[in-house]
């Protein structure tokens, strides 16, 4: 009889917070682009996005995605984002 011995390791979940300028989101139909670009990434937790102000912060696991993940995410719908 052959016996194996697994162990894994639970990754921490760590959430963080990043808050980004996004230059070219003026409407409400902008809102919704960038929303939905970001929440077709794994390990985003919310979002919260200030229309008047450009803004928007983001709630995530670290361990699955990262700040700039989010920038190409946006970027691929036509906004340009900066972390601020």
């Amino acid at each position: 009889m052959v016996g194996y011995i697994c162990s894994f390791k639970k990754k921490k979940v760590i959430n963080m917070t990043v808050k980004f300028n996004v230059v070219n989101m003026s409407c409400a139909n902008c809102q919704k682009h960038v929303k939905h670009a970001l929440e077709e990434l794994s390990g985003i937790k919310d979002i919260e996005i200030n229309l008047p102000a450009k803004e928007v912060v983001v709630d995530f696991d670290e361990n699955q995605v990262t700040p700039n993940q989010m920038i190409d995410a946006m970027a691929e719908v036509n906004y340009q984002a900066n972390i601020i």
